[in-house]
Order: C-alpha cells, then structure tokens, then sequence
C-alpha cells in the first residue's frame, strides 16, 4: 500500500507501520492523521466509499491525534452508524473555530508563530481537499483573526504559510468560545497540586472536555481523565470533607457510566449530564487543593 487510505497521501517515508502479520488490524502511524488502526475486513471496502466520508475519518483520528486522545479503531460498522459518536462540523465557521484553536493550541498561547502546509494539515479542518482547507484558512485571515509572513505555492500546489499567529481579534473569538457561565473561572484557573503529572492530567482534561466542535465522547473522557486524579485522592479529602459527604459523591460518579460498564449504571445522553459531573469533579479537586495548601501555610 502506497497511499494512505483515509487521505489518499502518499506515504512515501513518512509513516510508520505496526503491522503484524498474524493481526486482524492495519496500524499504521502517519503525521497528517496521527495514529490509525483499520481493521482488514474495513480496509478491504475502504477505498470504495465516498471521498467525503474518509475525509470525515481522516479528520477525527488528526483531531484526536492533536488532542493527545488514543484513536479508535475503524471498523466496518464505523461509517454504517454515520459516526453518530462524532461531532463533525457541517459550515464553514465551525471549521474556521477548529482551525482557530489549532493554532492557538501549537502557538502555545500566541507566544510562538506556526507553520501550516495544506496537504498535510487539510485534516484538521474535516476538509475535502487542499483548496477547501487553504478557502478556510484564507476566510480567517480575511476576518482579521490571525496574521502570517509568507504564504507559498510550491510545486505540484503544496502551499506552505510560515509566520502564524491570532490577531487579537482571534484570541476575542477563541475566548468567545470558551465557556460562559458563572463556572468559567473554574476553568481557566490554573491548579497546581504540587505534583507536575496530576497537574497536565488536569489540563489535558479540560482540553478534552472543551475541544472545538465538542462530543460526547470528548467530554466522557475529560470526565473520566479526573475521575482518575480524584481516585487516589479519596482518603485524603476525608481531612476536608465528612466521610458520608465523600461517599455519597463517589456513589453518584460511579452510578453514572463514566468509568464502570455494569448493569446498574446509568447512560450519559445528555451534555448537559456531562457538564454537572465534570464541574462538580474539578470543583472538588480544586477546594481539595485549597483547603489543603490553606492548611499546610498555618
């Protein structure tokens, strides 16, 4: 196989195979999509469905891979279920705030400028092709919302746009997106637990939870990411919270089917579900860090 099934770019050197030849799966890891892994049986049908859908493939597994999430496997059923657990974006504005964020999250805050090249990056923003990407990119530079040095049509169309960053105007849109609610300050501050590892848990969680255009699935595994800080956690927030208090929050994570796949839990369907158990978990890792560098200052 010379070309990558979900993009149709040519691998030439650039990706790395993991294949075995006793496994039912193709794993392969390539920079335009990150990590993916097709089943054979999806593999084999793959080449024949509509260009749109594998640029919908193509997408979530880039998105995942920026994000630091663990892809999924394709399987067959994948595209049956028109990738319901997905949130793709149907206009162009959604696609404008993806690659907005992108570039903020690369920028690391707008405190360094990027590099994008259109026939490696066009995933990010679920586009088609190359000109659908550089029409998105071109729309925001056109509103204002970031800036560049150079932009360049290389041989064979490659364009490549060195010098990216978020006008202000970009960063207003960025924040407008962020969520609006009494809880917004929850969100953005930074916690620091004292310990490096819990605290990018913590990050990545949030970064999960409130990835551009937001899903369920995102947001399931935020809440899971601090359902995994709060865990080890749960005899030292008996010093700050009473035992039964303790408990009872435990009882309702776990009731819920964030982590535990058994009879008695119950579904999440709504995002609304999601959001009432993310907040109440960094609100209480965030008191729990409070009251515990409060108690160590005395």
């Amino acid at each position: 196989m010379f070309h990558c099934p979900l993009t149709d770019i040519r691998f030439q050197d650039q990706a790395q195979f993991f294949t075995d030849v006793n496994s039912p799966v193709f794993h392969y890891r390539f920079h335009p999509i990150g990590e993916v892994k097709i089943t054979l049986q999806a593999l084999a049908v793959l080449r024949n469905l509509p260009t749109d859908l594998r640029r919908k493939l193509a997408g979530i597994s880039r998105n995942k891979y920026e994000s630091g999430e663990k892809n999924f496997v394709i399987e067959s059923t994948t595209w049956k279920n028109d990738l319901k657990e997905f949130s793709i974006p149907a206009d162009l504005e959604e696609k404008q705030l993806l690659l907005l964020n992108h570039i903020n999250r690369k920028s690391e805050g707008n405190t360094k400028r990027i590099f994008i090249q259109n026939n490696i990056d066009y995933p990010i923003t679920f586009s088609v092709n190359e000109a659908e990407f550089d029409h998105v990119l071109d729309s925001i530079k056109e509103e204002g919302l970031i800036d560049w040095d150079h932009s360049r049509i290389l041989r064979g169309g490659i364009r490549t746009v060195t010098g990216i960053r978020l006008t202000k105007a970009g960063r207003g849109e960025i924040k407008k997106s962020m969520p609006q609610s009494p809880m917004t300050s929850l969100v953005t501050q930074q916690i620091t637990t004292g310990n490096v590892k819990i605290d990018e848990k913590i990050e990545q969680a949030k970064k999960l939870f409130f990835v551009i255009p937001e899903n369920m699935e995102n947001m399931r595994n935020g809440c899971e990411t601090l359902c995994f800080v709060l865990e080890p956690l749960r005899k030292d927030l008996q010093q700050f919270f009473s035992n039964p208090d303790v408990n009872a929050f435990f009882q309702i994570v776990n009731d819920f089917d964030i982590r535990h796949n058994k009879p008695h839990t119950k579904q999440l369907i709504h995002k609304e579900q999601l959001e009432w158990i993310f907040y109440s978990l960094l609100n209480t890792i965030s008191i729990y860090v409070k009251l515990k560098n409060k108690l160590h200052t005395k």
